[in-house]
């Protein structure tokens, strides 16, 4: 098991990696999205917003609560209704306009206890990944 030490070290290299990239990273910290996204999991958010975004795991601004990580369950083209997988009822409508962007790539918290040359290449899968969608 790592230490704190080395679970900030790896932090630390996640996200110098990704900042090569345009896109945000996001800890997950709640339960509104298990089992697809744990507390602890590290999210890549693409930054583009194309199309439509039914079924897309989405990050928006909330102004009571902040950042939220939910999937978008309907989209009308200038708005999206968002709902945690974990959740019985949706949130509501959202503008687009406060949808920061899409996940593009998840990287599970069981992996920060890999050593870190594995999350280094787990990092360039998702800056392939992050590309391929640009």
């Amino acid at each position: 098991m790592q230490g704190k030490g080395e679970l900030i070290v790896t932090s630390a290299i996640i996200i110098a990696i990704f900042s090569f990239v345009p896109q945000h990273v996001f800890r997950v910290n709640g339960t509104s999205m298990n089992p697809t996204l744990k507390t602890g999991d590290i999210v890549v958010i693409g930054r583009g917003i194309n199309g439509n975004l039914t079924n897309e795991i989405v990050v928006f601004e909330d102004d009571r609560i902040g950042l939220i990580v939910h999937r978008a369950i309907a989209d009308d083209s200038e708005m999206v209704m968002t709902q945690g997988d974990a959740n019985n009822s949706p949130d509501g409508w959202i503008a687009k306009e406060n949808v920061i962007g899409v996940a593009v790539f998840v990287i599970p918290r069981e992996a920060l206890i890999l050593p870190p040359i594995a999350i280094i290449i787990l990092c360039l899968v998702g800056i392939y990944k992050v590309r391929q969608q640009s």
